[in-house]
């Protein structure tokens, strides 16, 4: 029924219109804790852990595919106050690197004229993220409001499911939600649900050959995503679709190994 869009009243004979509200907000609060070791002994690590909570009641311009409605009532924005779809509560990242110690100037294999220099200059590198999944929205395939903007889910149950329940074909309890009555709005909350985490770990190799004071030759292997751990992306959430609940693309990519050489002068 078209009268029951917004504005109806006042512009009958216009389909869908585009209003411009300078009334969100947004909050973000976060704690961040590092520990940094400076190269010594050939060794230097960096870590940093932030723990964060981002809410507001419209979608950033970020977005990351967060799935609408927003706002579903166009009349009570308060009602979409919830977690951001960038909302990112826990990440560590640790870095490092470790100069062996071998070659000329080193504990070991020190002595000599071309042994120091093959089994000298070598390099390993590494950084560890570890962070936990962004949150995403249940809404309906078929909205019944009939206004134009979509509509959400009813929550019938907390949606999670534990770490040993979750497959890829079933990562929430799709059971935890239900289509609301017709012409009426979901109760399901905004970003209420979080997807998959990110495990990586990326590594890399150096050889560095001194030239002279100012010129040196390195050779770089690079591994990035060294376990090829799957990244995937979020679960479908919307409530009719075939796919409701499963999980079907990646939010990264696979192991990637590249070589390279740098001059550098």
């Amino acid at each position: 029924m078209q009268q029951r869009r917004p504005y109806y009243s006042v512009v009958p004979n216009v389909t869908s219109l585009l209003v411009n509200h300078a009334e969100a907000s947004s909050t973000y609060h976060s704690l961040q804790a590092g520990l940094e070791k400076r190269l010594s002994n050939g060794l230097a690590f960096q870590t940093s852990y932030t723990f964060s909570h981002w809410i507001d009641n419209a979608v950033s311009e970020a977005g990351y595919g967060s799935q609408g409605p927003n706002p579903q009532d166009l009349n009570n924005r308060r009602l979409e106050r919830g977690n951001d779809p960038a909302d990112l509560r826990h990440r560590l990242v640790y870095s490092w690197i470790y100069e062996l110690p071998l070659g000329k100037g080193k504990r070991w294999v020190s002595q000599g004229v071309w042994l120091p220099r093959i089994v000298g200059g070598w390099q390993i590198n590494g950084i560890t993220s570890l962070q936990s999944g962004l949150p995403f929205t249940v809404t309906l395939a078929s909205p019944g409001t009939n206004t134009g903007t979509g509509n959400r889910a009813d929550r019938t149950g907390g949606g999670s499911l534990s770490r040993d329940q979750r497959t890829l074909s079933r990562f929430f309890d799709t059971n935890a939600f239900q289509t609301p009555a017709q012409f009426k709005y979901g109760n399901a909350g905004r970003d209420i649900l979080y997807g998959p985490g990110l495990v990586n770990f990326d590594f890399s190799l150096f050889k560095n050959i001194r030239f002279s004071e100012a010129r040196s030759l390195q050779f770089r292997s690079e591994f990035f995503n060294l376990f090829n751990t799957p990244q995937f992306g979020l679960p479908d959430g919307t409530l009719g679709a075939f796919t409701f609940g499963t999980i079907s693309s990646l939010a990264g990519t696979m192991r990637q190994i590249q070589f390279s050489l740098k001059l550098l002068f």
